[in-house]
């Protein structure tokens, strides 16, 4: 009885309940739906958790390291030869002789070249005519002016003055005229029989006035022709010089005897001479000595011409002179051009133009076959890197500088800093300065060759250092915080997601600290101070970045 008593119940409940769920059905219905989507919800939601903190970077740390340290700038170039030299012609004509070959060595002063001299030697003759004509012409100024300092052409005194200043004159203008008293000519009659030209220098008795004053007098001139006398005397007259006491005038007579031959007749006294000053050059008077009455002896300078034009004649007739001297000492030292030598010591590169060809200065060539020879200076090589702006001032001229080359693999070579240009180089806003590197050896470096170079600029051993990425902003690193307490609570969905985007700041257990660092390697920074040897320093995630910018002649690629 108990037992169908049991099953009634069951079955009375059941039958509540499918009574209840019947008129609940769509309750019900949604509840569930309700119960699987938030089932659902949790189940994606924490598999993206997962999957999320699966995508947060691992947290890397480094501790310091002791290191040798060098501050490296690199660069390359490309080799040229110390010093070259491209021999050009200066004058034109028909090579001679050229007595070398491509490839061999000569030194400095060797001939190279012989050129015809034909056309330097027309030139040096012409240049000759024209120092000449350049020469007359200046003296032929230097004459006009001297022209312009009117002198006496005879001895004497002014009887009358024929100018006065201001007046214009030309060469032959009468001046003034002169006589002179100072000897008195007395010509005489004398047998033409008893006269002969022994007579002039002889001397003669003079006799002057009623009283028959004798005076001393010399023969000067004796007539070559006879004339006759009345009474049908044939003479010869006979000029008789008498110095002038101050007793004798012009138109007194007298008579006179050489030994003792006496004159036919008497004669009449006459100055020694008279005659008119004639100007020697042409101008206006400016200045004027002379006064009727003065004396003035032969030479004597008794006026001057004002001569503006002649001095500008003369300056320039002298500037003629000079200029020609100087085309002729110009021509005369062209002939060193036509014997070419060589200006450097060292290989012949290139040889263009042989014995036999024409040369000229407008025909010198273009790229390799420019000039009439290249010459290379190979005792030391040189080549030239770009330094940054902000690296130019670690740069010291003797400084040792480390040379690799690919053609020489393997092969230890070294330079040394010669010359920093001033003359910098912009290229994509960078500012570079070229650094010309000398290499005494050659190292069998060939020039062309391209190579690449270091210098280390500065130098440490066994100093702290952390790898380069550690810093932060310039000298901040984070390091693992000691007294740090991780925080039990999950982080949320957008914790997560700033900690993938890398925007999470200072990762969770570090903290921010200020060190003092010194040089970098490139890869490795040195550490001053402000860290400790235990001290975990976070190393970020490494990021894509560009290489940096090195020296080379390019402008890419790492330091």
């Amino acid at each position: 009885m108990e037992l169908e008593q049991k099953q009634e119940e069951k079955q009375s409940i059941w039958i509540k309940i499918k009574k209840f769920i019947k008129k609940r059905k769509k309750l019900i219905r949604w509840i569930i739906i309700l119960c699987l989507l938030v089932g659902v919800f949790l189940y994606y939601k924490k598999q993206v958790e997962k999957q999320m903190e699966l995508l947060i970077p691992e947290v890397k740390t480094t501790t310091l390291e002791t290191r040798n340290l060098e501050k490296v700038l690199v660069g390359s170039g490309v080799i040229q030869p110390q010093d070259q030299y491209t021999v050009v012609p200066l004058v034109q004509g028909e090579v001679l002789s050229a007595p070398f070959e491509e490839g061999q060595q000569v030194k400095k002063g060797d001939l190279l070249y012989s050129i015809d001299t034909k056309n330097v030697e027309n030139s040096i003759k012409t240049a000759k005519l024209s120092v000449e004509q350049a020469e007359n012409s200046y003296n032929e100024a230097v004459k006009s002016r001297e022209q312009l300092v009117l002198k006496s052409n005879i001895t004497g005194y002014v009887k009358t003055l024929k100018v006065k200043k201001g007046d214009m004159v030309s060469a032959g203008t009468p001046g003034a005229d002169i006589y002179d008293n100072t000897v008195m000519y007395l010509t005489v009659p004398f047998n033409a029989n008893d006269v002969n030209n022994s007579w002039v220098g002889k001397g003669a008795k003079v006799y002057v006035g009623e009283n028959e004053e004798m005076l001393s007098g010399t023969v000067k001139e004796v007539s070559p022709t006879t004339e006759s006398l009345s009474g049908g005397r044939i003479v010869k007259q006979v000029k008789i010089a008498v110095s002038n006491n101050g007793g004798l005038s012009v138109g007194l007579t007298g008579y006179a005897k050489v030994g003792s031959i006496e004159c036919n007749d008497e004669g009449t006294f006459a100055v020694k001479e008279e005659g008119v000053l004639l100007a020697s050059g042409t101008g206006e008077i400016e200045n004027l000595s002379l006064t009727e009455g003065q004396k003035v002896s032969e030479g004597e300078i008794y006026a001057t011409l004002k001569g503006d034009t002649v001095e500008s004649q003369i300056k320039n007739a002298k500037t003629s002179l000079e200029t020609a001297k100087l085309n002729l000492d110009t021509q005369r030292e062209s002939l060193d051009n036509y014997r070419i030598t060589a200006p450097i010591s060292g290989q012949v590169i290139t040889k263009t133009v042989k014995q036999g060809d024409t040369i000229s200065t407008t025909t010198q060539g273009t790229g390799e076959n420019a000039g009439l020879a290249v010459i290379y200076d190979l005792s030391s090589l040189k080549f030239e890197m770009k330094v940054d702006e902000l690296d130019i001032h670690m740069i010291k001229v003797g400084q040792k500088v480390m040379v690799t080359c690919e053609a020489l693999p393997g092969e230890e070579m070294y330079g040394k800093v010669e010359n920093i240009s001033l003359k910098s180089v912009n290229q994509n806003g960078i500012t570079q300065y070229p650094v010309r590197v000398r290499m005494d050896e050659n190292y069998k470096l060939l020039p062309g060759m391209n190579v690449d170079s270091k210098i280390v600029v500065s130098r440490v051993k066994n100093t702290d250092s952390l790898p380069l990425e550690c810093l932060q902003r310039g000298n901040v690193v984070y390091i693992k915080d000691k007294n740090y307490v991780p925080d039990k609570k999950k982080k949320s969905m957008s914790e997560l997601a700033a900690a993938i985007n890398g925007q999470a700041g200072i990762p969770d257990g570090f903290k921010e600290t200020t060190v003092e660092i010194g040089i970098d390697d490139g890869n490795y920074v040195q550490i001053k101070s402000g860290l400790q040897k235990d001290d975990e320093v976070y190393i970020p995630e490494a990021k894509e970045t560009t290489s940096p910018i090195d020296y080379t002649e390019g402008g890419e690629g790492g330091e």
